[in-house]
C-alpha cells in the first residue's frame, strides 16, 4: 500500500509515519480533492489515553500553505516549508492530545493555501 495520496488538485500528501496512522480519502469514489465532501482521513486506529498520536505529512505539488486550524483544542496542526535543497514542499504535523481520548474521536483539521482549503478528518477508535 502506498503512503502517498495523489489528489485531483495538483498536490500529493505523503504519510511520513505509516506505523502510527493511515491515510485514505473519505469517499474513494468521489473526486480526490482533499476538501468539501472528500476530506483526507488520518486514521490513528485504536488508541488509549497516553498513546502517541502525532502524525507527520509531506505535501508537495501546487500548494502553498498560509495557515492551519482544528475544530477542537485537543488537536494542534503545525506546518513549515521544506527548503528546495531538501526536496521542497511542506511538512505538516498533526498532534492530538491523547489524554483527552474518548470513544469515536473525529476532529477536523484544515490547511489554508493560496488557492484552496485542504481538510483532514482525524479519527481514532472508529
Amino acid at each position: 500500500m502506498s503512503n502517498i495520496l495523489h489528489t485531483d488538485s495538483n498536490f500529493q500528501v505523503e504519510n511520513l509515519n505509516p506505523q502510527i496512522a493511515t491515510l485514505r480519502f473519505e469517499r474513494p469514489d468521489a473526486p480526490k480533492t482533499g476538501s468539501g465532501n472528500n476530506m483526507i482521513v488520518v486514521d490513528f486506529g485504536e488508541k488509549k489515553q497516553g498513546d502517541l498520536a502525532v502524525c507527520s505529512l509531506k505535501l508537495t505539488g501546487q500548494v502553498e500553505l498560509l495557515g492551519a486550524g482544528a475544530s477542537c483544542g485537543c488537536t494542534v496542526p503545525s506546518f513549515r516549508q521544506i527548503p528546495d535543497e531538501e526536496g521542497g514542499g511542506w511538512l505538516v504535523t498533526i498532534q492530538y492530545d491523547s489524554y483527552k481520548i474518548h470513544d469515536n474521536v473525529s476532529v477536523i483539521v484544515w490547511l489554508h493555501s493560496i488557492t484552496q482549503q485542504i481538510n483532514f478528518n482525524i479519527v481514532m477508535n472508529q
